[in-house]
């Protein structure tokens, strides 16, 4: 003789939503040039063609150069579209700390009104 019947039939699960990741996007314009790293991984080195996508959020971006001392910026990126990246900008000579032991970097062609 089978079981009985604990209950009334449950029917299908209800569905799973996934939402989508939220996104946002970062430009970096930096003078002359610049590494740049979003929490500890590199992504891109300046100048860069289009804003990099990144999850919305707060992120560390660490921006470095050779010549000079990292410099890391907290920055809070909004979900977005591509035409309004969240923005850093760093212009080395005024805003960076020269490396130990490094003098300042010969001008770049274009800071010199030269072609690159």
């Amino acid at each position: 003789m089978p079981p009985p019947p604990l209950g009334p039939p449950l029917g299908p699960p209800p569905p799973t939503v996934i939402q989508a990741a939220q996104t946002g996007h970062l430009r970096v314009l930096a003078n002359p040039w610049a590494r740049v790293l979003v929490d500890g991984k590199p992504v891109a080195v300046t100048p860069m063609a289009r804003a990099i996508e990144v999850p919305a959020g707060t992120h560390t971006v660490r921006l470095e150069h050779d010549y000079y001392q990292p410099i890391e910026r907290s920055v809070t990126i909004h979900a977005d579209d591509a035409d309004k990246p969240t923005q850093v900008t760093i212009d080395w000579r005024k805003d960076g700390k020269l490396a130990a032991g490094k003098a300042a970097p010969p001008l770049e062609p274009t800071e010199t009104g030269g072609s690159p």
